[in-house]
């Protein structure tokens, strides 16, 4: 029986909190210490600023170069609305592509790599299913996965954001023909009910929240003895 696991990165195997919206406002205190912009303004703006904020349109930018030219054109703009001066805003924005696709930004859970280990050792495929940036495979390289993940799907190679059905049927054609699909990630709507609608099984991590899951874990090792009864 051949069973494909689709792992989300952020949240579910990796951690790297509020990391945009603390990288935008991190950049703007250093280009202006005096500026009264708080986290708060900040996050009003990347509550609806990023592509899998909009799951139900086609995103076209698919390249490295178009993705992070249309972010930075969003950042721009929210900088503006800011009011911070444009010379200033295009310079900040320049300082946040560095940051996000830097492996340093990020630290995976403490059973993240013996949790893959151990799914691959059973017999099971791994492949990361994530709404992200386009960088998100040499960064999941460096944090050292990739010895267990066998391929990544990436919502900024796509062109489609979960819970989207395209990504989720691209994502399939990738990992190939499988007699179980699981999607494994924390968030609710994204992955767990974009899961189901996909014909997968589910499992909610690192979050205690409302959710319509087959499964539940608050640690990634509890997925290793649910897969093995699940069998």
């Amino acid at each position: 029986m051949r069973t494909v696991l689709f792992w989300d990165f952020d949240g579910t195997l990796a951690e790297a909190p509020h990391i945009w919206s603390n990288t935008l406002h991190r950049l703007l205190l250093q280009a202006v210490p005096d500026c009264r912009v708080t986290i708060s303004d900040i996050r009003k703006f990347t509550a609806k600023i990023f592509p899998w904020d909009t799951p139900e349109e086609e995103h076209l930018e698919t390249t490295y170069d178009m993705w992070w030219e249309e972010m930075n054109r969003r950042f721009l703009e929210m900088y503006r609305q800011l009011g911070i001066a444009y010379s200033l805003a295009r310079e900040i924005v320049q300082g946040i592509r560095p940051i996000l696709i830097d492996p340093a930004s990020y630290c995976l859970y403490p059973d993240t790599i013996e949790t893959l280990h151990r799914c691959k050792t059973l017999g099971f495929v791994n492949v990361v299913l994530s709404n992200n940036y386009p960088e998100l495979p040499d960064v999941a390289k460096a944090l050292g996965l990739s010895a267990f993940i066998r391929d990544y799907a990436v919502s900024a190679h796509v062109g489609y954001d979960k819970p989207h059905p395209n990504f989720f049927a691209y994502a399939k054609k990738l990992a190939g023909r499988a007699d179980k699909y699981y999607m494994i990630g924390d968030n609710p709507k994204a992955d767990i009910e974009g899961g189901r609608l996909a014909g997968m099984r589910t499992i909610l991590v690192h979050k205690d929240v409302p959710n319509c899951a087959d499964y539940v874990c608050k640690s990634l090792l509890e997925i290793v003895k649910i897969l093995r009864v699940d069998l």
